[in-house]
Order: C-alpha cells, then sequence, then structure tokens
C-alpha cells in the first residue's frame, strides 16, 4: 500500500508520547480489530521512530509494553502501522503491507526463535560453559550490579555479590556479549565486552567499571 494512500477506513486521532510511538496516530477497526496508523514528516523520520521498537514488540526504547493480544508492526513510505488483534489479521496485513518489522511473524522474531531452539539443543547435548569474574570499580568492588551474558540465544543474568564476584553457568556455547549495568539503569550499560563460551570450560573475566 502506497504511502499516501489513506486506508478506507474512518477512524479517530490519538496522541503519541514519550513512552509510545512520536507519529500522528489514526486508528482504524480491521476486521474488527485495532489499526493504528502513525504519520511523519519523511520516510528517514518513520524508520528513526520504527528503530524505537524492540522486536519483540512489547518494549518503545526502554519503556515495557504489556499487551492482551498479538501486536504487529508495520512501516511503509513515511507511514509506521501497528495492528492489535489476531494472527490470523497480522497475516491478512503482511500479505498486503509485508512482513512485519517487530513482533510475531517478524524477521528478527524468526531469528530469535532459531537461536532459541539452538541454544536449547546445545544445552540437551551438553555444550554448555560458564563465565565467572570479578567487577570492580575505582578499584573496589562493585556489588549488586546487573551482569546479563546477551547472545547464541540466551539472555541470562545474575547480579554481583557484595565483593563482585559472578558467575554464569550453563550458558549454551557461542558467542556473547557481556554487559555489566547498575540495577537503577540496566539499559545503559557501564561496561560491555565480546565473550566466547566454550563447551565444558570457566571463561574468566574482570570487567573493571569507569568511576
Amino acid at each position: 500500500m502506497p504511502a499516501d494512500t489513506p486506508l478506507p477506513l474512518s477512524g479517530s486521532v490519538s496522541g503519541g508520547g514519550s513512552c509510545w510511538l512520536s507519529g500522528q496516530a489514526v486508528g482504524f477497526q480491521v476486521e474488527g480489530e485495532r489499526l493504528l496508523v502513525h504519520a511523519y514528516a519523511s520516510v528517514a523520520a518513520a524508520q528513526s521512530d520504527a528503530a524505537r521498537v524492540a522486536c519483540s514488540g512489547d518494549r518503545v526504547d526502554q519503556c515495557t509494553l504489556e499487551w492482551n493480544t498479538e501486536v504487529h508492526y508495520f512501516r511503509v513510505g513515511d507511514q509506521v502501522l501497528v495492528h492489535m488483534g489476531s494472527p490470523a489479521v497480522g497475516r491478512e496485513l503482511s500479505a498486503v503491507l509485508g512482513a512485519p518489522f517487530a513482533g510475531p511473524g517478524s524477521a528478527c522474531m524468526a531469528e530469535a526463535s532459531a537461536l532459541a531452539a539452538e541454544a536449547a539443543r546445545r544445552v540437551d547435548a551438553g555444550e554448555v560453559g560458564t563465565i565467572r569474574g570479578r567487577i570492580t570499580r575505582g578499584g573496589r568492588a562493585l556489588s549488586l550490579a546487573v551482569v546479563r551474558a546477551v547472545g547464541a540465544g540466551s539472555g541470562d543474568l545474575v547480579r554481583s555479590s557484595a565483593r563482585g564476584h559472578f558467575e554464569l553457568r550453563g550458558l549454551p556455547r557461542g558467542s556473547y556479549e557481556l554487559r555489566v549495568a547498575l540495577a537503577s539503569d540496566e539499559a545503559h550499560p557501564l561496561w560491555t565486552q565480546q565473550v566466547e563460551v566454550v563447551t565444558g570450560q570457566v571463561t574468566e573475566v574482570d570487567p573493571v567499571v569507569a568511576p
């Protein structure tokens, strides 16, 4: 559907916010289900706003959204369309608009599912390893920091001890980004590093966080 073609439906105007898309939104009903069409001044603006949406569709920036139905996000030219409803209507919209960029049916969700399946296979096969270490900041132990290993179909996390120690066990073998963040601001890691997990081995990493 071309970006400048209006949907042949009546709707109402709703606003955006910091925890939602910023484009002016018009709401429609498609087979009794909600469809929001967000309009932007340019294709680049629509792309920029779409980039704020997490692959799963349950987060915009650092705001977590709770849905009681499936949500599919589409981008067509200078518009971002958000469908809230059934998988069946989502598939019908996909046939017209193309695959969603976030939510069920998106390429990134399919990739995440494949990675999760491979991670489960590696765990079942015993192809797991461990990352452990000690976090310091300004020469002192950093306690209760959030340590997350992201990658290889996993997103495991632990908190560092009072002496800064942490250990992530049972990680499927593969490459991870190890992140250290404060519990009050997990969205902005203080330290990151690529780490390789090898079957049956312990990888020692001692993050040094800038003061």
